[in-house]
């Protein structure tokens, strides 16, 4: 009996489906269909029926629920304890906030620590959740607000500006007024088609009855500027990944006439039983997080 048994079937206790649980805990559900029958095997019984298309538990798997959430609890209330007296910090995030925003905390960590390691690592945004969840991450930063019960989510002041990219020399810059109409004269280039930001830019800007199409993808943020340079394509970038080629004067950002501001909200996740840590609560008081 393991811990990854144990928390997948809590997962699929309370999802009552496998791909559900599958999808929460970022693995293919062939894994953790194994794993509940892996566990199943091992005590002998059928942990799960099927009832009206739903999985329920069984006797059985009623009785080892309170046991499972006893041990999973007892295991992640352990890492918290234990990590009190650790000297190293694990922060997650989201794919853009780990190359632009997360360099910028552990400057921040690293003033305020001595002989700390850090350890940082990349994924989406439910794959964090679950890191978070099992005790493998102190905290996690997204731009998607996910509700559990077991985490605290705390939107920081800090928020993701999305901005209108072009090359210094681009055409566009000539025009006298720069509107909607005048953008869409030109190709727009989408940028990391699975990244967060996008999606929230494209729902924006149908708030505003604006419909962009791209006439490319591109799935690196490094290729989409050396086209931009190349180019007279557009595109939206977090202004946060174009600072460097601003100060270099090789890109700049367009500013539209009556164009919503894009705004992304940058979350900080953690365990409730790591609300007290000594990690995370240095962590969000240098992101200037009062409460």
């Amino acid at each position: 009996m393991t811990f990854d048994q144990l928390f997948a079937f809590l997962s699929v206790s309370r999802t009552k489906n496998y791909s559900a649980t599958a999808k929460l805990l970022h693995l293919a559900q062939p894994a953790v269909t194994s794993r509940i029958k892996n566990l199943e095997s091992e005590l002998g019984t059928t942990l799960f029926q099927r009832f009206d298309g739903t999985l329920e538990l069984t006797p059985a798997g009623r009785k080892l629920f309170d046991y499972a959430q006893k041990i999973v609890d007892l295991v992640q209330q352990a890492k918290v304890d234990v990590g009190q007296h650790s000297d190293e910090i694990t922060i997650g995030a989201t794919s853009t906030l780990a190359v632009h925003f997360v360099p910028k905390i552990l400057g921040l960590l690293y003033e305020r620590t001595e002989r700390t390691k850090f350890i940082i690592r990349q994924g989406r945004s439910m794959n964090l959740l679950n890191l978070v969840l099992e005790g493998n991450l102190d905290m996690a930063l997204m731009n998607n607000r996910i509700e559990h019960p077991d985490i605290v989510i705390t939107e920081l002041p800090e928020s993701l500006r999305i901005v209108l990219v072009a090359s210094a020399d681009h055409p566009i810059l000539a025009e006298s007024n720069i509107t909607i109409d005048v953008v869409r004269k030109y190709k727009l280039m989408q940028t990391q088609k699975r990244q967060g930001f996008w999606k929230f830019v494209d729902n924006r800007l149908k708030q505003y009855n604006v419909g962009l199409e791209a006439d490319i993808t591109v799935d690196n943020m490094e290729i989409a500027k050396e086209i931009l340079l190349q180019t007279s394509f557009l595109t939206f970038m977090p202004y946060l990944s174009i600072e460097k080629e601003l100060e270099r004067g090789v890109l700049t950002c367009v500013y539209v006439e009556n164009f919503p501001v894009l705004e992304f909200p940058i979350y900080l996740i953690h365990h409730q039983r790591s609300d007290k840590s000594r990690n995370v609560q240095l962590t969000r008081s240098l992101l200037g997080v009062t409460e």
